[in-house]
């Protein structure tokens, strides 16, 4: 008998042992599950309740706005908060018939369905879901919509104000503001200054806390339990409008008008870094960034795509050759129309001999081999040196989401091949922002600066930041910069890039016809890139601009694409900014 007992306590026990354990998982589930609802759902069931306007607006403080401006200094809003409307019901309220007006279920949906453009038997499903406390019925509604919606009275259909972002300039500002996206924690800052500022932008989000009594009202707690949050601060950027719009609408004319896939254009003042138009074709409105078809529009190719720049780069080629006292202008070297590295062999692109060569027709013709010829002068140590220093394979540090830094590791690999084909800017890449940089401190005497598109941070307490011009390093003496500009203007007026020219103004630049690396195949593919960079007037620069043509179908090279659209946006730069002609 007692053995019987004995069984039966550890029947028991099991038993008991495994309902605890079936109790604590349930427990858990029921725990985490009620976590989730009142942590992660919580805003949304919060904010939406009756009577909560108050507390979405602490919960989410006032973003900050983003300003471009004009020549005369006048702030023009490219970012701003706009008061949409969120529709809601609540289909258990649908048989109130309190209120005055549409009260039926299908009057309702067919009356909503006018409004909001949706199927009524979309809408008549979710108003007539049994037992549902909440459920959505459309973002985003503009204060006509809302007005129209309030005129029906439906019982059990509420509207919530929230702040929306807006973007007055469309497409003109994408890639400098970047957009505000809906993320798992609320709306967040992507790409441009949207997301580089995110934190300023957002501001501190504020938590109020209440009891509600049976019916849903908040009980007053004379303000116990709440901590405001703080507005976000503004951003006033460099980019002056009117030149804005010209430049893009410059570029699309370039990119129609040569058949090329896509497009950039910068302008920097080389004398403090300031970017004042920045425009990639084909660009996007982020006031309708989720209906883009392809997410590569939001990427910023000034900032984000490296590509092997060509002939571009031998003026960083021969800005080292000069400063390092290996070669001068008048340097001569016999060019044959090719030189042997090792088991390769490097052509001139025209592959032509050209006999005696000096340095400034190295640049004029845009010889492969005299590149190769300065590098080699200069030796792989220094010449590396050179091009590191010109801010190649760093971050330039303008506040703009996504930056990438390029690559230039081949020059740390033995054998003199890598360096004589980055001579002539194969091998490594770059981005135009990195070139920009580098072009002006050719132009303005050595100075690598910092480029910034940020003119005043203004904070939420009042405080003011102004981006000042920031030296990064002295990267070539001034005299290398007036030699290799002298040569350069020879090159737009003799040389390649003719096209360039401005009529009363000394302007010094260069071409460059890439080709395009296939990552996939090894080597190159079809198709070039087509860039020009150049500034101006060259006594004292006041402009660089860089236009980069991606795969033109009807033009072979760079001479005949990128400089001609260079010309027209800078002889309306010169007359814009009323820049005096030199005395040419």
């Amino acid at each position: 008998m007692s053995r019987y007992r004995e069984a039966m306590v550890s029947v028991v026990d099991r038993r008991a042992k495994w309902a605890r354990f079936f109790f604590l998982i349930l427990a858990s589930v029921s725990v985490t599950r009620l976590a989730y609802l009142q942590i992660m759902e919580h805003p949304k069931y919060e904010a939406l309740a009756n009577g909560q306007h108050e507390l979405y607006k602490k919960i989410f403080p006032k973003r900050g706005e983003v300003f471009f401006h004009d020549t005369e200094g006048t702030l023009i809003p490219a970012a701003m908060n706009k008061t949409k409307y969120r529709l809601y019901t609540v289909p258990r309220e649908m048989t109130n018939t309190s209120k005055v007006g549409v009260t039926h279920a299908q009057d309702a949906a067919e009356a909503l369905s006018l409004i909001l453009g949706v199927p009524s038997e979309i809408l008549l499903a979710q108003l007539t879901k049994p037992n549902d406390p909440y459920e959505p019925l459309q973002n985003g509604l503009e204060e006509a919509d809302a007005d129209a919606v309030r005129a029906l009275n439906i019982a059990g259909v509420y509207l919530t104000p929230e702040l929306s972002r807006y973007y007055p300039l469309g497409a003109i500002g994408a890639h400098l503001t970047g957009f505000v996206g809906q993320g798992d924690q609320g709306p967040h800052g992507q790409y441009g200054v949207e997301g580089y500022f995110e934190k300023l932008l957002a501001g501190e989000i504020g938590v109020i806390t209440a009891e509600r009594d049976a019916s849903g009202r908040r009980i007053s707690v004379g303000g116990a339990g709440t901590e405001l949050g703080t507005d976000g601060g503004d951003i006033i950027v460099t980019v002056d409008v009117p030149l804005q719009y010209f430049t893009c609408k410059a570029l699309a004319e370039g990119i129609a008008r040569f058949g090329a896939e896509s497009g950039v254009v910068v302008i920097m003042n080389p004398q403090n870094g300031r970017v004042v138009a920045l425009c990639n074709n084909p660009s996007y409105d982020p006031n309708g960034y989720s209906s883009v078809a392809d997410i590569r529009y939001f990427n910023n190719a000034a900032i984000f795509t490296a590509y092997e720049p060509g002939s571009v780069f031998k003026p960083i080629t021969m800005a080292a050759g000069l400063d390092a006292h290996v070669v001068t202008p008048e340097t001569t070297y016999e060019n044959t129309g090719s030189v042997a590295i090792g088991i390769h062999t490097i052509h001139n692109v025209d592959q032509k001999t050209h006999g005696l060569a000096t340095m400034v027709d190295v640049l004029d013709k845009s010889l492969n081999t005299g590149a190769v010829f300065v590098a080699e002068k200069t030796g792989k140590e220094t010449f590396s040196k050179y091009v590191k220093d010109f801010g190649f394979g760093e971050l330039t540090g303008i506040e703009l989401d996504t930056e990438v830094e390029g690559n230039i590791t081949s020059l740390d690999r033995q054998g003199e091949i890598y360096m004589a084909t980055a001579s002539f800017g194969q091998g490594i890449t770059v981005t135009p922002m990195q070139l920009i940089r580098a072009y002006a401190a050719i132009a303005n005497g050595g100075k690598i600066l910092k480029p910034h598109i940020v003119d005043e941070l203004r904070h939420p307490d009042g405080k003011i930041e102004t981006t000042e011009p920031e030296v990064v390093r002295q990267v070539i003496a001034e005299r290398t910069s007036t030699l290799l500009s002298g040569m350069l203007v020879s090159v737009v007026s003799k040389g390649h890039a003719k096209n360039a020219q401005i009529p009363g103004y000394y302007i010094a630049g260069k071409t460059g016809t890439a080709q395009i690396a296939d990552a996939q195949a090894g080597g190159y593919g079809e198709g070039t890139i087509h860039t020009f960079i150049g500034f101006g007037p060259v006594a004292y620069p006041r402009f660089v601009i860089l236009v980069k043509l991606d795969r033109p179908q009807n033009v072979l090279f760079a001479d005949a694409s990128a400089t001609i659209v260079f010309a027209e946006i800078a002889r309306y730069l010169v007359d814009y900014w009323q820049i005096p002609p030199d005395a040419v």
